[in-house]
């Protein structure tokens, strides 16, 4: 079998039309090739399409289509490698650490918060007194100073100006006695204290005179501001229930403010205020006592009690003022 090409023409693609038939091979004398006609010589040479043409026209037109995916998939590898970088995972560990850091600064705060409110204050209960009234309530006011955790109080009594002859003509040389151990006060450590209590009988509705002379002596206190803004309080006696009770303690109360003192009363918290049971000192200017007209009565409990929450109270107010 052989393969014969004519030169003919599809007449739809006019494309060559290549044909193949059955070939008979035949001996043909050399002489007899020259007689041939030239135009079979012609179909001979020029119909005749090298396969190898075919093929390449054939890879040239399939290769781009095999090299399109390897595009798609670098752009997919790239778009997966994108995706880390629009979203940083470490944005948050600043903050969180801060956190933490205004945590602990905020329980160490707190932490050192707590002594501050039991930071130590100096108290001084200050008094005078003939028949012992006032030591008495002197004693009972530093108890309450004492509930105070923190606090440190001392107790001091005005100088006497009294001879020894008038004492023993009104009848104090033995109570007397009982308070003779406590140091008197002087002007120069008044100053010290961070709250000060001062106690006088009342005469007159004013304060005792022996307190007054303190007051009188204490003017280099009061031209260097020494006791500005330091807690200030007043507690009395008197003969009777209406023997200027009040009186004395608001007539006290105006020496301490031109020092600049910060003045505390007895609030109605304590309840004994309004008692009506008995004869009963308080008020709410400070505590007071009933002493009577020769000096029998003694402190109630009642006024104990007032006294000690007096002490607590005007404390407290000075820690506070210290913090």
């Amino acid at each position: 079998m052989g393969a014969c090409f004519s030169k003919g023409k599809n007449k739809r693609n006019s494309q060559p039309v290549v044909t193949t038939s059955p070939i008979q091979l035949h001996t043909i004398a050399p002489e007899s090739l020259e007689n041939k006609p030239v135009a079979n010589e012609e179909i001979t040479t020029t119909n005749v399409v090298p396969v190898e043409q075919v093929i390449t026209t054939q890879t040239t037109v399939t290769a781009p289509v095999e090299v399109a995916p390897p595009v798609a998939v670098v752009e997919k590898v790239k778009t997966v490698e994108v995706i880390p970088e629009v979203v940083p995972p470490v944005v948050e560990a600043p903050v969180v650490v801060e956190q933490k850091v205004n945590q602990v600064e905020s329980t160490s705060q707190q932490e050192h918060a707590v002594p501050a409110v039991h930071k130590l204050v100096k108290v001084l209960v200050l008094f005078y007194s003939t028949y012992g009234h006032l030591y008495a309530s002197a004693e009972e006011i530093a108890k309450g100073v004492r509930m105070v955790d923190g606090a440190e109080v001392h107790i001091r009594q005005v100088k006497e100006t009294l001879s020894d002859e008038v004492i023993a003509k009104v009848g104090a040389t033995e109570t007397k006695k009982m308070f003779e151990h406590i140091p008197f006060v002087t002007p120069a450590e008044i100053s010290e204290y961070d709250a000060i209590f001062f106690g006088t009988p009342g005469k007159y509705g004013n304060m005792a005179y022996q307190l007054k002379e303190l007051f009188d002596s204490m003017g280099q206190l009061w031209a260097t501001n020494a006791l500005v803004g330091k807690v200030g309080a007043v507690f009395g006696s008197t003969a009777s229930q209406h023997g200027g009770n009040e009186a004395v303690l608001i007539n006290s109360r105006i020496a301490l403010l031109h020092f600049g003192m910060i003045v505390v009363g007895l609030p109605y918290s304590s309840k004994e205020q309004m008692e009506l049971s008995e004869v009963l000192g308080g008020t709410p200017y400070g505590v007071t006592t009933i002493a009577g007209g020769d000096g029998s009565r003694q402190i109630s409990e009642k006024e104990k009690t007032q006294m000690q929450f007096y002490g607590k109270h005007v404390t407290e107010v000075a820690q506070k003022l210290r913090s």
